[in-house]
């Protein structure tokens, strides 16, 4: 489902996108290549609710969670090359080369999709998984323990970048109901057709996390309305929530790179402002800063 989009947005950000880039959330028709009842097939995605946005930034598509602004990102960067991004990540699932990926309309297990999150929240560094820390004899000698290495497999800013906007999932996007931590925190909701499935990963400075329901050969449903945000997203808030009392962890904010800047652009055309432009403040990689001027208000 929809946790696989910070993939998306993430391989979007390396081939030069920025948060503040227009999407548009439309509705939208493709032809499948199928013949149904003597006629070509046609494909027209769903939104989930009833309203469409128009003009989106990167951050909002991804914020609300827009199926149809992801999909045209999708078909603007090609279903390869997100693709081949998810592979870097981690991701080793099977995945059509079509549009679809979007929508995440693969089957991924819990671990892979934790890993990846773990990068974004690791300032995009990967390290394997170790299940068995130490064993030792009964005097207390170490007989074996294992150590993480990490690789770097995206940059530190593109990391950075997509954790705050799963920061703002929380702070106002599908997943609020993790704001009961109460510590910053990021993640993503995920729900599948039908409601079989219901994901929430995310993660704090310190934990990475991931709750899957769901049954596996989609024989049943959860039942209607089951999203990952009702039924995954308060089991992980409840986890969090007491592991970070038992393992007393403090209130730690994420790290912001050197090379993320603040910079103030027109909240419609998004680039920047001038006299009688509305402004708003938006991150992004030093250098990728809008540089054109904003033409929509230059007549005030």
């Amino acid at each position: 489902g929809s946790a696989f989009k910070p993939i998306v947005y993430a391989s979007a950000l390396d081939a030069g996108y920025t948060l503040s880039s227009i999407l548009v959330d439309s509705p939208r028709a493709f032809r499948t290549g199928q013949i149904k009842l003597g006629e070509d097939e046609i494909w027209l995605p769903k939104i989930y609710g009833d309203k469409l946005m128009g003009n989106v930034s990167l951050r909002t598509a991804l914020v609300k969670s827009l199926n149809l602004a992801t999909i045209g990102l999708i078909e603007d960067l090609g279903p390869k090359r997100v693709i081949e991004y998810s592979r870097k990540l981690g991701v080793s699932s099977q995945m059509r080369q079509n549009l679809t990926i979007a929508l995440g309309s693969f089957s991924a297990t819990l671990q892979e999709m934790v890993n990846v999150f773990a990068i974004f929240a690791n300032q995009g560094n990967r390290t394997e998984p170790i299940y068995v820390l130490e064993v030792s004899d009964q005097s207390g000698n170490s007989l074996k323990s294992s150590q993480t290495q990490a690789t770097n497999i995206i940059s530190p800013e593109t990391a950075f970048l997509i954790s705050d906007v799963l920061q703002d999932v929380v702070r106002r996007g599908t997943g609020w109901r993790a704001r009961v931590l109460g510590r910053p925190s990021a993640g993503k909701t995920g729900t599948t057709q039908g409601f079989s499935d219901a994901w929430f990963v995310g993660f704090s400075k310190n934990i990475v996390a991931g709750v899957w329901f769901g049954v596996d050969d989609y024989s049943v449903s959860l039942g209607n309305n089951q999203s990952g945000s009702v039924a995954a997203l308060p089991a992980w808030a409840t986890f969090m929530k007491e592991s970070h009392e038992v393992l007393k962890i403090g209130r730690n904010e994420f790290e912001i790179p050197s090379q993320i800047i603040n910079s103030k652009v027109c909240s419609v055309s998004k680039n920047k402002p001038i006299s009688g432009c509305p402004i708003e403040s938006e991150i992004f990689i030093s250098g990728t800063e809008p540089t054109r001027s904003c033409k929509i208000h230059r007549r005030f």
